[in-house]
C-alpha cells in the first residue's frame, strides 16, 4: 500500500497531530512500523537520521513521541520494538515528562525502570537474556489475553474469589513463625556435637517428649493471617462477581499481572474494555480503567469502549464512567457513525439521551444531571418517566398513537378500540315491563349495530389514567 502513495511523506501528521508511527505504535502493530521505516531507508538520503526523526516526533498538541504513548499505554513489546528501531528514551514531552517518568505516573514500576537503564537503543544497541526473555512472556501472555477476551471465560470458587481480592488490594498476607534450632557452639551442620549427644539423648526419653499425651503440641510453623474485608470493597467484590456468574473473568487476572498490554485487540477488533462496557459491567469497567486500559481506544474499525456500550447492554452507569474518564463521544468509527448513531440503532433510549445531554451542555453537565440532579430535574425525570409508562400501558391495550401539534407541544392523541361484535354478545335478556328506564335503553342501544365503539382520549397522563373508564 505504502507504494501508492510513495509521495506521501510519513512524517506527516493527522488533524489529530499524530503520525502514522504513533498510530502503529499505539494500535500494536510491529511489522507496520517496520514497513515505514525501511521505506524511510530506501528513499531518503539521510537513511537512519530520517528514521530517528519519525520515530521520535512530538505530537504538536501534547508533545509526546510514539515512545511516550505506548509508555502511557502499559505496552512494553512496542516499546522494546521502538528503542529498537532507534526511539529515544530521554527526550521530553512539553511538561518535561520523558516516557520512564510517565510510565512511573501510572504506576507501571517494572516498564519505567526498563526504559530507564536500557541500553537496547537503535541497530547497534545490546539487547540482554533479560530482553529476550521478556519479549517471549508478553508475547504468550498477549497470546492467552486474546483467548481470554475471546472466549469470555469466568475464573469461580476460590480461584475467583482470591483474584477479586488482589484486584481490590486485599490479597491474603501470610507470616510464617518457622521455629530454629539455635546450634551449639561445637557443631557442624546443624548437628549435635561429641559433648552434647548424652543430653540429646536424654531429651528424647524425657516424658515430656512431643509424643507424650502430657504436653502441648507446639503451633504450625506457618500462620495465615486473615485479611478483614471493608464493607464497601466487599460490596464491590460481591457486585462484580454476581454480575460475572459467580466469579471473574479471567481476562482480569492476565492483565493484572502487567505482562500483556490491557488493550489487546481480538481479529474482531474486541478488547477487554470493549467486552466489559457492551456487557454492562460496571466493576469490572473500573478495574481496567485502573490497570491501564483507555477509554479511547479504538479497534481497527475506528469503534470505542463508550459505541460498543451504546450499541450493546451498556447501561447509563457505563456511559457516566466512561465519560467522566474522558471518553471522546464525538468520535466516528470508519463508517463515520459516532456514539448517538449506535444507541439509536439499538434503540437504547436512556444511553442516547446521556449523549445527547453530553452534545448540548457537555460531558460534565450531563454527568452531573446524572448524578446529582436538581430538584426541577428530578421532577421533569419522574413527569418523563410517567408518561412512558402510560403509553406503554396505552400500547398494552391496543391503543394507536398519532402525533399530533397541538399548538404549543407536541402531544398524544390515543384512539382506544373497545371492540365488541354482535355475534360475540351474550344473548340479550328480555326487557322487564318496566323498561322505560332511560339508562337501560342508553346501554342497550350503545352496542350492535355499530359493530365497533372507539373512545378517544386526549392527553391522558399517569395520574388520571386510573379514572379513565373505557
Amino acid at each position: 500500500m505504502l507504494t501508492q502513495y510513495i509521495s506521501a511523506s510519513p512524517g506527516m501528521e493527522g488533524p489529530t497531530g499524530l503520525t502514522a508511527a504513533m498510530v502503529a505504535a499505539r494500535h500494536d502493530r510491529p511489522y507496520a512500523l517496520e514497513v515505514i521505516c525501511d521505506h524511510v531507508l530506501r528513499n531518503d538520503d539521510a537513511k537512519q537520521l530520517a528514521v530517528d526523526r519519525i520515530l521520535n516526533t512530538r505530537s504538536i498538541f501534547t508533545g509526546k513521541t510514539p515512545l511516550m504513548i505506548c509508555a502511557e499505554a502499559r505496552m512494553f513489546g512496542m516499546c522494546r520494538t521502538l528503542c529498537t528501531l532507534g526511539a529515544r528514551t530521554d527526550i521530553a514531552n512539553f511538561k518535561d515528562y520523558t516516557a520512564s517518568t510517565l510510565a512511573y505516573h501510572k504506576g507501571w514500576k517494572n516498564l519505567g525502570e526498563w526504559l530507564q537503564k536500557t541500553r537496547a537503543i537503535g541497530p547497534n544497541g545490546i539487547k540482554t537474556y533479560s530482553d529476550k526473555t521478556g519479549e517471549k512472556k508478553e508475547r504468550l501472555a498477549t497470546g492467552n489475553l486474546k483467548k481470554a477476551v475471546e472466549s469470555g471465560n469466568i475464573l469461580r470458587g476460590e480461584e475467583g474469589m482470591k483474584l477479586g481480592m488482589k484486584l481490590l488490594g486485599l490479597e491474603d498476607k501470610t507470616s510464617s513463625s518457622r521455629a530454629t534450632t539455635p546450634k551449639s557452639p561445637g557443631s557442624r551442620g546443624g548437628s549435635p556435637s561429641r559433648g552434647n549427644r548424652s543430653r540429646t539423648a536424654s531429651r528424647e526419653k524425657s516424658p515430656l517428649s512431643p509424643s507424650s499425651p502430657t504436653r502441648n503440641r507446639s503451633p504450625s510453623p506457618t500462620r495465615q493471617i486473615a485479611v478483614a474485608i471493608p464493607q464497601d470493597k466487599q460490596i464491590i467484590l460481591d457486585n462484580m462477581m454476581q454480575a460475572n456468574d459467580g466469579g471473574v473473568p479471567e481476562y482480569l487476572s492476565i492483565i493484572y499481572s502487567g505482562d500483556a498490554p490491557p488493550d489487546t485487540e481480538v481479529q474482531e477488533g474486541m478488547t477487554a474494555m470493549i467486552r466489559a462496557s457492551m456487557e454492562g459491567n460496571v466493576e469490572v469497567v473500573k478495574i481496567l480503567i485502573k490497570q491501564g486500559a483507555d477509554v479511547n481506544h479504538v479497534n481497527k474499525k475506528g469503534q470505542s469502549a463508550l459505541m460498543w456500550a451504546a450499541g450493546g447492554c451498556g447501561t447509563v452507569t457505563i456511559g457516566v464512567i466512561l465519560l467522566k474518564e474522558g471518553a471522546n463521544f464525538k468520535a466516528k468509527d470508519t463508517e463515520g457513525l459516532n456514539a448517538q448513531a449506535y444507541a439509536t440503532d439499538a434503540n437504547n433510549e436512556a444511553f442516547g439521551d446521556l449523549l445527547m445531554a453530553a452534545r448540548m451542555k457537555g460531558a460534565i453537565e450531563a454527568v452531573r444531571q446524572i448524578e446529582n440532579p436538581t430538584q426541577q430535574e428530578q421532577s421533569i425525570s419522574t413527569k418523563e418517566q410517567n408518561a412512558n409508562k402510560t403509553a406503554l400501558l396505552l400500547e398494552k391495550f391496543g391503543a394507536t398513537p398519532l402525533n399530533v401539534d397541538d399548538g404549543d407541544y407536541d402531544s398524544w392523541k390515543w384512539r382506544l378500540p373497545g371492540i365488541v361484535n354482535r355475534e360475540n354478545v351474550e344473548e340479550e335478556e328480555q326487557l322487564s315491563s318496566d323498561d322505560t328506564d332511560e339508562e337501560e335503553y342508553k346501554r342497550r342501544n350503545s352496542i350492535g349495530d355499530r359493530g365497533v365503539v372507539k373512545v378517544r382520549c386526549c392527553k391522558v397522563s399517569g395520574e388520571e389514567w386510573s379514572g379513565v373508564e373505557t
